[in-house]
């Protein structure tokens, strides 16, 4: 376990490794002591809870992260690369052909039987 989370487990009062709905119980219990809109008539103390009570947010996010990152199982490595069915380069067309016939119907067959040879 990280230095951060333990760090996080502290500030919320509990101990390291503690379940989920631990976790969200503490964190509850502290938002509502710390919350600075309960300490609106005292300026100085109003800003001590909102330090407070941004540590507390941030270390509950943290642990809910690492709390599902322990949850999710490790995706097995693969065997074969990810795109082997694109690995290899593919040929789609030829070289540019240049007709030399005047006529369109000429040019025209020359093409379909370009198309016929490509489609081989």
């Amino acid at each position: 376990m990280c230095m951060g989370i333990t760090d996080d487990y502290r500030t919320l009062d509990l101990e390291p490794e503690e379940s989920l709905d631990n976790i969200k119980q503490a964190y509850r219990d502290l938002a509502f002591v710390w919350h600075p809109d309960r300490l609106v008539n005292n300026d100085r103390l109003k800003s001590k809870a909102e330090v407070k009570i941004k540590a507390i947010n941030e270390a509950y996010q943290r642990l809910r992260f690492y709390q599902a990152l322990q949850k999710t199982p490790p995706v097995p490595p693969r065997s074969e690369p990810v795109n082997d069915y694109y690995s290899e380069p593919v040929v789609v067309m030829k070289s540019h052909v240049t007709y030399k016939s005047t006529s369109y119907r000429t040019a025209t067959m020359e093409r379909s039987q370009d198309a016929c040879v490509w489609l081989d």
